[in-house]
């Protein structure tokens, strides 16, 4: 798997995530399994317009959480 950093705010809310996914389902599951999950999700969902103006705003210096 390749090796990216993750923002240690964006990681802890995998791991909160990750956590209540245990808890409710009493199933032990890897933190890196529900951050692929989370991923397929969001690729699902976000669109490439949305993308290009998170690029945009990114090289402008704006980083805006909500696309």
């Amino acid at each position: 798997m390749p090796t990216k950093h993750i923002e240690a705010e964006l990681w802890q809310q995998v791991e909160a995530k990750t956590i209540e996914t245990i808890i409710q389902s009493k199933v032990m599951i890897k933190e890196t399994d529900i951050l692929q999950e989370i991923i397929r999700k969001g690729l699902q969902h976000i669109s490439i317009e949305e993308l290009k103006q998170y690029a945009l705003q990114k090289k402008k210096g704006v980083h805006n959480d909500k696309l």
